[in-house]
């Protein structure tokens, strides 16, 4: 690999990007809101760790594990049917049984 900016044939080109970067991202504009982003998240990091209950910002749905496994106090069909999207209402039997 072979540093092309000091070789006189490649100073327009090398001029030319300069402008370039120095007119998309102004070294001064960027040294801003990267400092103001560092804050920004310093901020919420100080504010997450030092709170009282130290709160995630993950989303953690409640799952009663005692429905959310078969056991032996669960009807099977019952279980299948909570399983499905939507819930299936519980048809009329066919043939229902005498009492």
């Amino acid at each position: 690999m072979e540093n092309l900016t000091n070789q006189p044939e490649y100073e327009k080109l090398q001029r030319a990007f300069n402008a370039e970067v120095m007119e998309r991202w102004g070294p001064q504009t960027l040294r801003q809101s990267v400092l103001e982003s560092q804050r920004r998240r310093r901020l919420v990091a100080e504010t997450l760790t030092t709170s009282r209950k130290n709160t995630s910002w993950d989303f953690q749905p409640y799952q009663d594990a005692s429905k959310q496994y078969m056991r032996n106090h669960l009807n099977l069909d019952d279980l299948e049917r909570s399983a499905r999207f939507p819930t299936p209402e519980i048809p009329e039997p066919d043939f229902p049984m005498k009492t």
